[in-house]
């Protein structure tokens, strides 16, 4: 196989090879292969990335509050305004940015009347949603009255406010 040109257009690689030497099929294949690559890498960055983000860094990136559980898709969801970019004041004025960041998922764990909410943050990528509007899976826990805290079960400073899962 001989190389001829990079050409790094388009935000990708290209390999143009002589033509001559190598069949349309196989040319094909390879940029299939090429493509399917770099979409299974791209969701490697992300979980590589995934960090776990405590009360401080909440608060520096301007709060969150939490909504009405609402049905999404079949499930029990929890809307949440949280922007880990830090453009938006939700509950504080944030106080530092990350252009770089995006909302991997927000974990909710409920036990005895409360839920325990969690921001996992990665590097964006392309699939990466953005703003604002996030959402916590409720499946698994059940009917009732919840006090919603962000990390820690009955920290008052952490209480982002009472739900009703019907």
């Amino acid at each position: 196989m001989r190389l001829i040109k990079l050409d790094h257009t388009l935000g990708f690689v290209a390999l143009i090879q002589d033509v001559g030497q190598i069949k349309m099929k196989k040319l094909l294949a390879l940029i299939t292969a090429l493509w399917f690559a770099t979409s299974a890498l791209a969701g490697i960055v992300g979980w590589l990335t995934s960090e776990t983000r405590g009360w401080q860094f909440i608060q520096q990136t301007g709060g969150m509050r939490v909504g009405t559980p609402i049905e999404k898709d079949g499930k029990r969801m929890l809307p949440i305004k949280y922007d880990v970019t830090g453009l938006t004041t939700v509950t504080c004025k944030p106080t530092i940015m990350n252009s770089g960041l995006a909302v991997r998922r927000i974990q909710a764990v409920g036990s005895n009347g409360k839920i325990m909410l969690r921001v996992i943050t990665q590097v964006v990528e392309k699939t990466s949603p953005g703003g604002p509007s996030n959402f916590a899976d409720l499946t698994g826990i059940p009917r009732g009255s919840y006090d919603v805290y962000y990390e820690i079960a009955g920290d008052p400073e952490k209480l982002l406010g009472r739900i009703e899962i019907k």
